[in-house]
């Protein structure tokens, strides 16, 4: 669930949510999208010979990299199996890791920070790994200790945006994604809209080579939450009254209803605004 966007029109209620994308995760899906995923190469190849549905493996505790030796002892250890859960381990809890895009895995992904690692012994394999772009988060205590013992006594790194989350799910700790009101400057088909968001392996953001993240980031430049997207920045200023791509301004509100009244929403990014301060001449402001 944390690795997908949730579109309420295609998607249902949020139950209706968490249950597709459980189903999808434990099932698999029969989308066109997992034939550029990044399953083991077994799994690969089972999958292709079959073309049937091949589900993943749910995140239930600690997902250590293979041949690196971490600091365990804050790690929780799940009292249970995943199939025994019955949605009780961990609510009500505080999350670790509170992020606002979804923990995409980049593994076979076109994002070019995906392999952005430093200080892991990748001879096997690259270690499990987890990214959330963007990286206005919440982070716990907890969550900043293991980065820090990670960093400074194993000489552990990757890529910002990409750290955290993966520290998180190294040590199995509590990372969630809030989903959160995003608008987008046309108006899209939502079924497609949904498929292109969500167009990584068995119907998360990422694990393909299709995901939205990477060679097809070019999805978020009409919205109001990615770190290059265009219409934030447009909509902030006209928002607060000024010409944004020769739209809006003192004029237009004049001979319009006023200024914009917009519903609550996030903003990224907001740099280089140039505000309009009148000021006396030969005088302060």
């Amino acid at each position: 669930r944390n690795a997908r966007f949730y579109i309420p029109a295609v998607h249902g209620s949020w139950d209706e949510f968490s249950q597709i994308s459980r189903y999808q995760t434990e099932l698999g899906t029969d989308s066109a999208n997992n034939i550029w995923s990044s399953l083991a190469a077994g799994q690969r190849d089972a999958a292709a010979g079959s073309g049937a549905p091949h589900g993943d493996k749910p995140i239930w505790g600690p997902e250590p990299p293979l041949d690196d030796t971490l600091y365990t002892a804050d790690d929780p250890i799940p009292p249970h199996s995943h199939d025994a859960d019955k949605h009780t381990w961990g609510v009500g809890e505080d999350a670790d890791l509170i992020t606002l895009n979804p923990l995409f895995d980049p593994d076979g992904t076109t994002w070019l920070l995906a392999n952005d690692i430093t200080g892991y012994n990748t001879s096997r394999a690259l270690p499990p790994r987890r990214a959330s772009i963007i990286t206005a988060s919440r982070l716990s205590a907890r969550l900043l200790r293991a980065m820090h013992r990670e960093t400074s006594l194993a000489r552990h790194t990757m890529f910002s945006e990409m750290w955290p989350a993966t520290v998180a799910l190294h040590h199995g700790f509590k990372a969630v994604y809030a989903p959160h009101p995003s608008y987008i400057d046309r108006q899209w088909p939502l079924k497609y809209l949904a498929n292109v968001f969500n167009a990584g392996r068995n119907g998360a953001s990422g694990g393909a080579r299709t995901s939205v993240f990477g060679d097809r980031e070019h999805n978020f430049k009409g919205s109001t939450w990615y770190y290059n997207a265009g219409f934030a920045p447009n909509l902030w200023v006209r928002w607060l009254g000024l010409v944004g791509h020769n739209d809006g301004g003192e004029a237009w509100e004049r001979e319009g209803e006023g200024r914009m009244c917009l519903p609550p929403m996030l903003l990224h990014p907001m740099k280089g605004v140039e505000l309009i301060v009148e000021e006396v001449e030969g005088g302060a402001p």
